[in-house]
């Protein structure tokens, strides 16, 4: 018997979702990228130490929900019934319907603000039609999955679904809409609470991570693990254009920087 294809991303590994700290990816050349693996893998990319987080989600989740506002709770209910959610508390679930609600409206105005910009060329080089429409539709597919799709959310627990104290959340590419979400992914930031220049925003956002996931499903925009955090995959851009409309985080972070910029207008 084969074996089943390789989760998104992972070096040596079945799959990862880790992220690298500030200082986890230094300057390299278009050969040569430490704490990167080439080819679409990652290597162990270790978030900054004494931020390692333990499965402490429930106070986690609530104090993050202070942020989320009253507007999700109108519409958690119906949502709940789309969404099948594994092994999470109630405040866990709250706290994913709220980043899933804000991924679905940045990924659409990821898809409408495609053009020859200082976003698109930080995230993924120089503009061009042909990589714009590739850009364009990966966004459209990934809005249509969360805004219409039954999307099965696991709570794994460090030494579950392959989640350790440094990863954020994994998928398999071929098992569509099946996203796996660790304690870290709870400690991360909403979008808005840090400007987008702060070294916590580094790694993004648990909006921003939603996205990245999704993104890796063969079915929706069938990416790949090129570069971890913001610093890597901007680095990336001026030594290997060529790959990086299929790295997941430069999705994420063009998107994170789309919500930024009409959010300050």
């Amino acid at each position: 018997m084969s074996p089943p294809p390789p989760r998104s991303g992972g070096c040596g590994s079945a799959r990862s979702r880790r992220r690298a700290s500030r200082t986890g990816a230094s300057a390299f050349t278009s050969s040569e990228a430490p704490a990167t693996c080439r080819g679409g893998a990652s290597g162990p990319i270790f978030l900054p130490e004494g931020n390692l987080p333990g499965r402490t989600a429930m106070p986690r989740a609530l104090s993050a929900l202070v942020g989320l506002g009253l507007a999700f709770a109108a519409t958690s209910a119906a949502a709940d019934e789309r969404h099948v959610f594994e092994r999470c508390e109630k405040a866990e679930i709250e706290v994913v319907l709220g980043a899933m609600g804000s991924a679905s409206k940045i990924s659409l105005q990821a898809a409408v603000s495609i053009g020859d910009t200082p976003e698109f060329r930080r995230w993924f080089g120089p503009y061009s039609k042909e990589n714009a429409g590739i850009v364009r539709a990966a966004f459209k597919s990934i809005h249509a999955a969360l805004r219409d799709q039954s999307l099965k959310i696991v709570c794994a627990n460090v030494g579950e679904e392959d989640c350790d104290a440094q990863m954020y959340a994994n998928v398999w590419s071929h098992d569509a809409y099946v996203i796996n979400l660790c304690p870290a992914f709870f400690g991360m930031p909403e979008l808005h609470v840090h400007p987008s220049t702060s070294v916590r925003m580094e790694n993004g956002t648990r909006e921003g991570t939603i996205i990245h996931e999704l993104s890796h499903f063969d079915i929706v925009a069938g990416t790949e693990d090129i570069c971890y955090s913001r610093p890597a995959c901007a680095q990336l851009a001026e030594f290997d254009r060529v790959v990086l409309v299929r790295n997941a985080d430069s999705y994420q972070y063009f998107a994170e920087d789309v919500a930024y910029l009409r959010a300050s207008r």
